[in-house]
């Protein structure tokens, strides 16, 4: 498996940057078919949070649907920060501590 690196990209956010109330760096990995083989391209993103939607690459979670975050450390700098939705649980590679990004949803949360 070869790394191809790091490519920087960034959910972006109808409404505007002023309304996001959190923001949390994740990495997404994606394999893809070259010449030779298949690479590994590690993907930079963010998942930003609002007064009403958590948004990730290409997909948005109401967040009267998202039930409660969580999040695990699986090993040295890595972690897992899980949604917990009504339609399911999504899993996100974090390499930083998501805690104030979990601390904005619930406070926001608590106001609906």
């Amino acid at each position: 498996m070869a790394w191809k690196g790091l490519i920087g990209r960034s959910g972006q956010k109808k409404g505007g940057v002023q309304d996001m109330l959190a923001k949390q760096r994740y990495i997404k990995m994606e394999r893809v078919l070259n010449g030779s083989g298949m690479d590994t391209v590690v993907l930079e993103l963010d998942l930003l949070l609002d007064g009403e939607t958590i948004i990730a690459e290409g997909r948005s979670f109401p967040l009267k649907d998202v039930y409660d975050i969580s999040y695990r450390i699986v090993g040295g700098q890595l972690g897992i920060l899980y949604l917990h939705t009504s339609s399911g649980v999504y899993p996100f590679n974090v390499e930083e501590d998501p805690a104030a990004f979990i601390l904005a949803f619930k406070r926001t949360a608590s106001r609906r």
